[in-house]
């Protein structure tokens, strides 16, 4: 099942027939998940808002995002996101 799913994944075009980008493919991580909105010019990234998700399991399913909360970018946990980041999109060479 694996294998075919990820062979349909490679099909040239998408559900609206046009000409597909490469497929993403992410590891599940356990624990909680966090959004770092990000605005950038010229190599230079501003972090604009950062969110949490609160998701959990629901009719049958693993999990369901239940809501979405802006966090206040105060705090240890919230500096290292956005670090974090901010790191990324340099590493990747984004320059906007």
């Amino acid at each position: 099942h694996a294998r075919r799913a990820f062979e349909a994944l490679q099909a040239p075009f998408s559900p609206d027939d046009e000409v597909a980008a490469a497929p993403l493919l992410q590891e599940y991580l356990a624990g909680e998940e966090w959004v770092v909105d990000t605005a950038s010019r010229d190599g230079e990234h501003k972090a604009v808002a950062l969110w949490r998700y609160s998701k959990g399991p629901a009719n049958g399913a693993p999990f369901v995002y239940r809501y979405d909360e802006l966090m206040p970018a105060a705090g240890e946990t919230e500096a290292r996101l956005v670090e974090y980041a901010l790191g990324a999109l340099e590493a990747v060479g984004w320059r906007w």
